[in-house]
This record gives C-alpha cells, structure tokens and sequence, in this order.
C-alpha cells in the first residue's frame, strides 16, 4: 500500500492519495512555506555589501566543539593529550623539531612599501622594534608562535608604550593556549575578543580577564570556517599514538614474563585460606631483579611457565614451559611510520628501515620544505597584516602602503650545487655580478659580509658611467669654430653678460711676435 503524500508517514487507503483531510493538511502547509519564502524575499532587501550568511562552524559557549570525537570537542582534554604526545613519545618530538627548526633558523626581515622616505623610515623603525626593542627577543616570540603546531593555535597580547613622540611594542607576551576561557563572537560568528583564565602571581589567584581582539595577535594552524582553535598536527597522528602507546606496555609486560615466567604455586589439598592467600600474593609480586628471591615450605611447589632460565620444583598438570616473546616491533614501526607520515616527515623513518634510497628521502624532504616555506610566508602574514599596520597607522597616520615581513627561502645550503647554478647563469648573462648579488650569495651560504673598501674595488668597472661610441661621433671637417651668431643689444650694461658665453682658452699677442 503507498503512504499518504502529506508527509504523515501512514498507509493510505487503496487507490486513494491521501488520508481522509489530509489533503487539506498538505495544502495549508503548502501556503505556508509560500508565505515564507514571500516574507523571506520583504527580509533580504538589504544593501548587497552586507553579510547575509555565516561561516557555520559550531561554536558553543565560546569554544569551538566540532571533532568527532568527545574527547577532542573540549578545548582542555585535547589539549593535556596533545602535550602528553608530545612530551611522551620520541617521534612525535623528533618531528616538531623538524618543523620549527628550519623556520627559527631562517632569516627575517622588515621589507619597506616602497623607496620612499616615509617608507624607509617606517620599515627601519618597526624593524628594530621587532628586533631589538622589546622586552623580549625576537626567536623567542617565533618559537612560542609555532607553538600552533601541536596546539592548532597560539596567541599573544600586544603590549604598548610610548617611546617619544611615536607608540612601539613594549612587547608581545605569550597567552599559553591553555588559559583560554572562551572567546567573544559578533553577530556573524567574528572574533570581538577573549577571555582568559589564569594564575595572576600579583593577585594570587585565577582571574577572569577579556583581552579586545585589537590587542591579540593569533596565529591558527589550517583553519577551517569560523574555528579560531584550528586543528593540530597530532590530530591525525592520535591513533597511531594510541596504539604503539599500549603496544610498547605490552612489550614491556611481554618481555618481563619472559625474563620470569609466569609463577605458578602448587598447594596442599588441606591448605588454608590463609596459606591460599599468602600463596597469592607470593606469585602476584615475585619479580626478577638483584635481589629476587622466594621462600616457601616444604609441602609447596613453585613453577615458572614460559621463563627464561632456572629449573622448576616438580611439575604441572597440562602445564609446560612455553610461550615466548611476541613480536611487537614490526607493528610498532609501522605506526610510527604513520606518525610521521601524517606530518610529512616519512624520511626521519628511512635510516632505520630496510628500503628507501638518498634520492627518495631527497623528495620528501623537499616537499616538507614546501610546507615550510608557507608556514614561513604565513607568519610573516600575520605580523604584517595585524601588527604592522596598527603600528604605522598610530605613528604615520598618511602612509598608504605599509612595510612587509619577510624571508630569506627555506632550503638546504648544497653549496656545490648552488655554486653550478650560479656558473651556469653567469655564463649565459642571466645573472650579472653586482653587490647585492655577492650579498646575497654570502648571507646564503652563511659567509662573513663583504669589507666596503673591497666591494668598491672589485665592482668599480661595474659602476662606470657608459662612455660614448666614437665611432658614431660626426666631427665636422673643417678645425675652425666659429661662435653662433647672436643679436647684441645696444645698451652697454648687459653687454658684458650677453658676451660671456664664450670666451678663449688663451689669449696672443701677435704684436710682439711681429
């Protein structure tokens, strides 16, 4: 039979559509939806440059809850699991280190809008107030921002204070990812601000405190939508993690039942409860150290199934040495193979596996340098867009275009290679040599700078003013000059200047010579 097409899910009568009046039903429903779509058309006539929709990331509370799993929807859970993974486990470490390495090691640098003044002045300050004029240093600050690796974000507070006539960072302290309360949304699902809840040594206490959102500095790590907790690089990696974890416990247990064998303690048929639970607790804590040993009476008899060495009292019934270690160890190498699969770092895993060539880990290392140098170009992002422009909008309110940070590339220094490249491009004349050139080939190759006196010498034919081609040069055939021709004016106050333009090298007196 089919059901009735008003939606109620029950049976209609035979050859009809409907149930008796819910036909009705379906057409008041009908009127409905038509008058909501007529009113939703009187809604949306606003001006187009407005923002209708929203980003749709699930935020309650104030705090993004969106992973599948519940232990990863809590901010503090996910968090205290993510640093477990990377305190814990040696992969883990090894692979972060691989990440923030190669960036703190680099090279940064402020970049100026333009060649102007006004622009050279602006990047010049803001460079060494980056660099050298805060509280803190500068790797500092890049190393607690990469902290959204493990964490899937990090923030920071920007701290002012006047220095003359001109507002710099006093510095930008670290917020630890933990201390976040929740954070503060507009009306589209927008950051307004945060709240934070932690130890105040002045106070002595855990203090709630709303920081604005034009004083936080946030660096997310793969953000998606509206989540400003963005997703840590250990969240794929948690399983793997999970399973070597107990995987390496079982081993542990498995190789020490193997040392000791699993005792076994035969008792008398009249023994007691007593002697039955003194018998227990001798089989439950024996252990095979420097100092093992056991006691038991005569009428007992103690066995080790499955141990390593030493010869057992008597015997058991069905029961036999036995056993042996499991092999834990291809298991386990394959879910650190994963782990660092996950984080483009396969290669670390290369050395100590049985396949794999230079040429191979050659490869995947050069994508992870990809991933780096966007890692890189990101922060640098960030600082420019929402620090940089702050900054030059207090102090040079006029500047249109504001200075970049910027990096020199993330690559391996292949000092061989590098040198045959820039052979080959100055063979073919695509690569002229000049200071900036040198310059850059030394801080690359990590060389002392170039003494001025030195650079000045070795590039001075490189600097020559072009000198004419003689050979186009028309020379008139005849040696003699002859002035252009000038009207003179008849009032003898000017003359003198209207006669100066020429006058001769040396002058002859061909009376004497006479």
């Amino acid at each position: 039979m089919a059901l009735c097409k008003c939606g109620c899910g029950a049976e209609a009568p035979p050859g009809k559509e409907y149930l008796h009046g819910h036909w009705l039903k379906r057409q008041t429903n009908l009127n409905k939806q038509e008058a909501e779509v007529s009113n939703l058309g009187e809604e949306t006539k606003r001006p187009i440059w407005g923002e209708f929709g929203a980003h749709g990331t699930p935020i309650f509370a104030g705090l993004v809850s969106e992973d599948y799993l519940a232990k990863f929807q809590s901010l503090s859970s996910a968090l205290e699991i993510y640093d477990q993974m990377r305190r814990s486990d040696a992969t883990v470490q090894s692979i972060l280190l691989v990440w923030e390495l190669p960036i703190l090691s680099t090279k940064f640098f402020v970049r100026p809008a333009s060649d102007s003044l006004e622009d050279k002045e602006a990047a010049a300050y803001i460079e060494w107030n980056l660099f050298h004029g805060m509280t803190h240093t500068f790797p500092e600050f890049l190393r607690m921002a990469l902290g959204k690796f493990w964490a899937g974000f990090s923030w920071f507070e920007k701290v002012f204070e006047e220095d003359g006539p001109r507002v710099k960072w006093r510095k930008l302290a670290v917020r630890l990812q933990n201390t976040l309360s929740k954070w503060e949304l507009d009306e589209t699902g927008g950051p307004k601000g945060a709240w934070q809840q932690a130890w105040r040594p002045d106070e002595i206490c855990y203090t709630p405190v709303y920081i604005p959102i034009e004083k936080l500095l946030l660096f997310i790590n793969r953000k998606e939508g509206g989540n400003l907790q963005g997703m840590s690089c250990l969240r794929a990696a948690y399983k793997h993690w999970l399973i070597k974890d107990k995987l390496y416990r079982l081993e542990a247990i498995s190789l020490e039942r193997d040392a000791v064998g699993i005792p076994v303690m035969r008792l008398p048929r009249r023994a007691t409860a007593a002697e039955k639970a003194q018998a227990k607790d001798i089989v439950t804590s024996l252990r095979r150290d420097e100092k093992a040993g056991v006691t038991i009476p005569d009428d007992w008899n103690l066995f080790l199934l499955g141990g390593g060495g030493g010869q057992a009292r008597g015997t058991t019934r069905g029961a036999g040495r036995g056993g042996g270690q499991a092999n834990f160890r291809a298991t386990i190498d394959h879910h650190d193979l994963m782990i660092a699969k996950s984080m483009l770092a396969q290669f670390l895993n290369l050395p100590g596996a049985t396949y794999g060539s230079y040429a191979l880990s050659t490869d995947q290392s050069t994508l992870l340098l990809q991933a780096l140098n966007y890692e890189a170009d990101y922060f640098c992002h960030i600082c420019s867009r929402h620090a940089f422009q702050q900054l030059c909008h207090w102090n040079w309110p006029k500047l249109k275009n504001y200075p970049l940070l910027d990096h020199h590339p993330i690559s391996p220094k292949n000092i061989r290679i590098a040198a045959q490249a820039w052979a080959l491009l100055s063979r073919a004349g695509l690569m002229t040599p000049s200071p900036e050139t040198e310059k850059f080939v030394r801080e690359t190759l990590g060389f002392p700078p170039l003494e001025a006196a030195i650079e000045k010498d070795r590039f001075s034919e490189y600097n020559k003013p072009e000198e004419p081609d003689w050979e186009e040069v028309n020379f008139p055939e005849s040696n003699s000059f002859e002035p252009p021709e000038q009207t003179l004016s008849t009032d003898a106050s000017t003359a003198p200047e209207q006669l100066s333009f020429w006058e001769p090298e040396e002058v002859y007196d061909l009376g004497e010579e006479e």
